[in-house]
């Protein structure tokens, strides 16, 4: 094999194109506001951007972004503990995932693209945990909670804030 990076040998301007096309097919589907991809490869085709964690030497898991131009980055999505770890990205640049807190348990976070971190919590009381699974480009978050033994999907955007997905599910155990 020849050297040099990957990055210089391979085009990824083909596979970007096709599934990019293929994400702008699938929306201008009549009734479709969104689409969720949750694959890495896909999002990094689609958006340009690959998020992800990783362990550095003192154990710490971080998040970070990659992008052709910038390389790797860290980004801080602390919201007072040390580990964090994205989940999704959305064509505006936002990020969601989950972030230690200062007494260890984990919250759902939203990164803004300026770089604010906001604490989605668990409840009002900021009781339990919680984890964004994934968002749209209207910064609607969705993800599950964990508050009292009960454990449910819940939907979160800055209008009405975090409430459950199904409104007047009861929860099932197994």
């Amino acid at each position: 094999h020849s050297g040099g990076q990957l990055d210089e040998r391979a085009d990824f301007r083909r596979p970007h194109a096709y599934r990019l096309g293929r994400a702008r097919q699938a929306l201008a589907a009549p009734g479709l506001g969104a689409v969720l991809v949750f694959d890495q490869y896909n999002i990094r085709y689609l958006s340009g951007t690959v998020i992800g964690e990783a362990t550095d030497l003192e154990n710490e898991t971080l998040a970070f972004a990659w992008t052709r131009g910038r390389g790797v980055r860290t980004l801080d999505t602390s919201l007072g503990g040390v580990n964090s770890f994205p989940t999704d990205i959305n064509r505006r640049g936002q990020i969601v995932g989950a972030s230690e807190t200062e007494t260890g348990a984990f919250h759902a976070f939203l990164r803004d693209v300026n770089g604010d971190v906001l604490d989605l919590a668990a409840s009002p009381g900021g009781g339990g945990v919680s984890s964004a699974s994934a968002m749209n480009d209207r910064a609607q978050v969705v993800g599950t909670r964990a508050v009292g033994g009960v454990v449910d999907a819940f939907i979160w955007d800055e209008r009405r804030g975090m409430r459950p997905l199904i409104e007047d599910a009861t929860p099932s155990f197994f």
